[in-house]
Formats: structure tokens, C-alpha cells, sequence
């Protein structure tokens, strides 16, 4: 699923035609795109599949949203944007 998603997201530019015989983007382009086709998918939008149980949720809310990074331990909670962009990465 990612590579499908990154090949489209990632590949635009990459044509020497559509940058006049340059090239392709700057090495630290690929890696911005890398990164928010990464983190859009398995860090900021919660996985209706990989709901838990919880207990001490709000009223009305029985199950805990978490997305896929959540489910594999990589992260404890769902990521804002402000968090994805503002992330030392390197």
C-alpha cells in the first residue's frame, strides 16, 4: 500500500521534461515527500480496524482510535500536523 501511494505522491517532478533537463528535486525534497507520505497514513489518521477497548474514556466512547504506528509501538499517540512538520527527522 505505501509504495503504490509513494510512487504517485513521490514521482511527480521527477520527469526531465517537466523540469526543463535539470534533474530531479534536491535529495532533501525526496526525503520532506518520504516522510509526509509516510506520517499522513500511519501517524496522523486513526485505523477504524485498529481500535482497543479502553477504559477511563469519555462517556460514550468505548473504543480508543490509533493508527497504524500506534499499533506497532512506534508512537503513543495520533500525531497533529504541527507535530509531523515540526519533527526533528534527521
Amino acid at each position: 500500500m505505501l509504495s503504490g501511494r509513494l510512487s504517485k505522491k513521490v514521482s511527480g517532478g521527477w520527469r526531465s521534461g517537466r523540469l526543463g533537463g535539470r534533474g530531479g528535486p534536491a535529495l532533501g525534497m525526496w526525503d520532506a515527500r518520504v516522510i509526509l507520505c509516510w506520517s499522513e497514513p500511519n501517524g496522523l489518521r486513526p485505523h477504524r480496524a485498529l481500535r482497543e477497548a479502553g477504559e477511563g474514556l469519555p462517556e460514550g466512547q468505548r473504543d480508543r482510535p490509533r493508527t497504524p504506528a500506534m499499533a506497532i509501538g512506534w508512537i503513543d499517540h495520533i500525531w497533529s500536523w504541527e507535530e509531523c512538520l515540526t519533527f526533528p527527522y534527521h
